[in-house]
């Protein structure tokens, strides 16, 4: 007979008995009827942890798929099953709604900053879920297996990876038969992570948008300098603020704008005023405002304005 319970309770411990598994199974699923249901398993041990007893997360990896991701930013629904393959039998499922950090948000930092020495290769995403309900059942039929090591192949390619990564460098992906890259911006290196992320984990299969669809537009660089000389890229940009994947941040508007804001004003109150002391004919005042707001517009856009569009009116 299962037992339910409100949080992951104390008698039984089985926050100490999760510790100890060695896997554990996410299941998620779209809202749509006509979506196809996810069940990953996770096995990479130490990448599991439990803040208290309604609170979970676990090191999200990178992989040739990002489902899980993909309906938690649709509509939160998760569920965590861990079984014992020794031992007296269990099975225990942690139901919650789950919020994905990307790596580079603060988030993700405040879990697994960088000195704390647990980032995974790969890592991509911090997965932190809210349980709130936990089932725990007999498992009588789950058969014994003997863990012997965990696998090495993943480590070893995102290992390759990162060595072409820095996620404090502007993502500029690689140019298609759509879309041109700005060529003021260096491509970034075809083996970076986050080319990855796009090409491969932009959506679900049912077409949902994931971690690669979230990439920021890239911050202009301001000098140049080379990363690794294991990667393809001969220059990337350096000095630049992080890059983030989780939100779009608000900008303040910049001195140039607000100087040439501030500049058209005065020149068109001083124009309404010399025309209301006969100070200038219309034709002058006309011609005044049309020079300086081709000024502004170039230097804004960096679009330099034909002469005749200055000196409209006179």
């Amino acid at each position: 007979m299962g037992q339910f319970y409100d949080e992951i309770p104390q008698k039984p411990d089985l926050a100490s008995w999760i510790e100890e598994q060695k896997i554990f199974f996410v299941g998620t699923a779209p809202l749509s009827d006509q979506g196809n249901v996810n069940i990953s398993p996770k096995g990479t041990v130490g990448t599991f942890n439990i803040v208290d007893s309604t609170h979970v997360w676990y090191q999200d990896l990178t992989g040739s798929g990002s489902e899980t991701i993909a309906h938690l930013e649709e509509n939160e629904r998760i569920t965590i099953m861990f079984t014992a393959f020794e031992g007296p039998p269990r099975i225990v499922r942690l139901f919650g709604r789950g919020k994905a950090y990307f790596r580079g948000s603060p988030e993700y930092e405040s879990y697994l900053p960088e000195s704390s020495g647990l980032r995974m290769p790969g890592s991509r995403a911090v997965v932190l879920v809210e349980v709130f309900k936990v089932g725990s059942s007999c498992g009588y039929s789950i058969p014994f297996y003997d863990y012997l090591k965990d696998r090495d192949v993943l480590d070893k390619w995102a290992t390759q990876k990162e060595e072409c990564t820095d996620l404090s460098l502007p993502y500029v992906p690689p140019p298609t038969d759509d879309t041109l890259p700005p060529s003021n911006l260096p491509l970034t290196d075809k083996n970076d992570l986050r080319v990855y992320w796009q090409t491969r984990n932009s959506q679900s299969i049912d077409g949902l948008p994931s971690i690669g669809t979230f990439l920021f537009d890239p911050p202009k660089p301001t000098n140049i300098s080379s990363k690794s000389q294991s990667c393809s890229s001969s220059s990337s940009p350096t000095t630049l603020p992080p890059t983030r994947f989780y939100a779009i941040t608000s900008r303040l508007p910049s001195l140039k704008s607000v100087v040439s804001h501030a500049l058209v004003g005065g020149v068109v109150g001083g124009a309404v005023w010399s025309i209301d002391h006969s100070l200038v004919d219309t034709k002058m005042v006309v011609g005044l405002v049309g020079a300086t707001g081709a000024w502004v517009v170039g230097t804004l856009v960096g679009v330099p304005v034909p002469a005749p569009c200055c000196a409209m009116g006179m």
